[in-house]
């Protein structure tokens, strides 16, 4: 895990300070629970959809930008895999604010909330780096 934190470095500046379309550079760290770590960095522009990365099955995007009627900044991860795989809570898409570290699973719940927590397989997690 050290290894592919210091792989990731601190961006020079954030993205509320960003113009509309602004570019952005987020970096990335991946430890799988049965391969190696995988780690990287791209650029992607405010308020697009960005492909974070792509490993086998797996395929995971980022969009960030901001709500001008709010002033703050939204950031949403998505991951996706054949199978099925989604976060802690179950979905394959997520919000989040200040939060760097995302483990994901194999599987993903419907939109119904399940009465019974299951189990599910963890296969890996996620660390970003970006403004």
């Amino acid at each position: 895990m050290a290894s592919a934190l210091i792989l990731m470095a601190v961006p020079d500046s954030a993205l509320s300070q960003k113009q509309d379309g602004a570019e952005f550079t987020v970096r990335f760290g991946v430890l799988f629970e049965n391969e190696e770590p995988l780690a990287g960095s791209v650029t992607c522009r405010a308020d697009e959809t960005c492909l974070l990365f792509q490993h086998g099955m797996l395929r995971v995007e980022i969009l960030a930008g901001e709500k001008p009627h709010r002033r703050t900044v939204f950031k949403e991860l998505t991951v996706s895999c054949s199978g099925g795989c989604s976060f802690a809570g179950g979905r394959s898409k997520r919000s989040f604010s200040s939060e760097r570290q995302f483990e994901f699973f194999k599987g993903s719940d419907s939109l119904q909330i399940p009465l019974v927590m299951k189990q599910r397989q963890k296969l890996g997690e996620i660390l970003l780096t970006f403004p």
